[in-house]
């Protein structure tokens, strides 16, 4: 069985040759019901600074919350959750990033208040990505997920043929 690539969206979709050839476009489709509407609500807490690594800097980073990361060298994340506390996940040009099992959601300490602070993601073409979601538990099958009480944003996700990216992406 192959399943075409479809392209779907509530709204209008204007067609590009930045699809694959054969790509299906489904603009004003019905909306669909959220298929993670049971992922728990972020709850971050002991959250650690931001993380910063430079070009041709390396770093293993271990679950858990931070306050923002800025990507430019090469990280490795260990399996988990991933808790970005408001400000940007950034991958950056020269990143080279890699993580099995992990899921980095997007929120805010101050969401429930602030739902401007959640974090949001910018994730450069250049850089290089190869990250696959969790086999189970609470976040299975979810790679991103930002915060369902984030206003619309500005996350920015352009890709390469380098990198690789397996698990549901959500953002409200």
């Amino acid at each position: 069985l192959v399943v075409p690539d479809v392209v779907g969206a509530v709204g209008g979709l204007t067609p590009s040759n930045r699809y694959a050839p054969g790509t299906a476009f489904l603009p004003y489709s019905a909306p669909q019901p959220d298929p993670f509407a049971d992922l728990p609500t972020p709850e971050p807490s002991g959250c650690k600074n931001k993380v910063n690594v430079n070009p041709k800097q390396s770093l293993t980073l271990d679950p858990g919350c931070y306050s923002g990361m800025d990507i430019k060298g090469t990280v490795h994340f260990n399996p988990g959750v991933y808790y970005i506390d408001g400000g940007v996940l950034s991958f950056g040009a020269q990143a080279n990033a890699t993580g099995g099992g992990v899921t980095f959601i997007l929120t805010s300490t101050s969401a429930a208040t602030n739902p401007n602070s959640i974090a949001t993601l910018d994730i450069n073409g250049t850089s290089e990505l190869n990250f696959s979601s969790p086999t189970s538990g609470d976040y299975k099958s979810v790679l991103f997920y930002q915060d369902r009480r984030a206003p619309s944003g500005t996350t920015k996700i352009n890709g390469n043929n380098k990198s690789s990216i397996e698990g549901g992406i959500y953002f409200p």
